[in-house]
């Protein structure tokens, strides 16, 4: 059975303090087949962590985004599809 490690960042997380993290998760974490890890980073930060996270060879973390909007003026599903 599929097991999920899911973490909402908030805006709790600078870049550098993205890639702190990641490096730290990287160095003591081995992720299994059985596990699947997200993480929601703030937006501002989204596009950074997904290039770092490649950089890293830790393609396998998923990444969500926060607070997408069925409106408009709002983050929507299509301006994330640009950026990732």
């Amino acid at each position: 059975m599929k097991q999920y490690v899911v973490g909402n960042w908030k805006c709790h997380k600078k870049t550098d303090d993205a890639r702190a993290w990641f490096d730290a998760f990287a160095q003591h974490c081995s992720l299994r087949d059985d596990l699947e890890v997200i993480v929601a980073p703030s937006f501002v930060c989204l596009e950074s962590t997904a290039s770092y996270l490649e950089k890293l060879g830790l393609e396998n973390v998923r990444l969500a985004a926060q607070n997408v909007s069925p409106f408009p003026r709002g983050l929507t599903r299509e301006k994330l599809q640009q950026i990732c």
